[in-house]
C-alpha cells in the first residue's frame, strides 16, 4: 500500500447500541488532506474489499471509510451469521448507521473547515 499511512479497524457504537465495524484508510502523513470519503458497500460485500479505491484515494489526498455494515465483514462475530439482517428495520437502520459515520467524520475533522466530505454508494 505505496500511498496509505495506515489504515484503523474498529469497532462503533451505533445509535441502537448495536457495533459495527469502521475501517479508516489515511494518506501518508506528508500529504495536506483534501477530503473525507464514505462508501457503503453492498449486499454480501465488505468495507475491506475497497482497498485498491482506497489507495488511489489516499494517493489524491483523501481519508476513506469503509463501514462494514450489519451482518456484513467482520461486523459479524459468526460466520454462519454472514448475509443477515433484519430486513423488517433493515433501511432505518443501515441510514441511521450512515449517518452515524458521517457524524464521526464531521467530528474528526471538526478543526479543518475546509475538509470536502462525500458518500459513495456501491452495489
Amino acid at each position: 500500500m505505496r500511498y496509505i499511512s495506515r489504515v484503523d479497524s474498529r469497532k462503533i457504537t451505533m445509535k441502537d447500541g448495536e457495533k459495527v465495524i469502521l475501517h479508516t484508510f489515511y494518506p501518508k502523513k506528508d500529504v495536506a488532506v483534501r477530503g473525507a470519503i464514505q462508501i457503503v458497500h453492498g449486499s454480501t460485500e465488505h468495507g475491506l474489499r475497497y482497498k485498491r479505491l482506497a489507495e488511489f484515494l489516499c494517493k489524491n489526498a483523501y481519508v476513506f471509510y469503509a463501514m462494514d455494515l450489519r451482518g456484513h465483514g467482520i461486523t459479524v462475530d459468526d460466520v454462519s451469521k454472514l448475509g443477515y439482517v433484519d430486513w423488517k428495520n433493515c433501511t432505518s437502520q443501515v441510514l441511521s448507521d450512515i449517518s452515524e459515520v458521517f457524524r464521526l467524520i464531521d467530528e474528526e475533522w471538526a478543526e479543518n473547515t475546509e475538509i470536502e466530505k462525500y458518500l459513495i454508494g456501491h452495489s
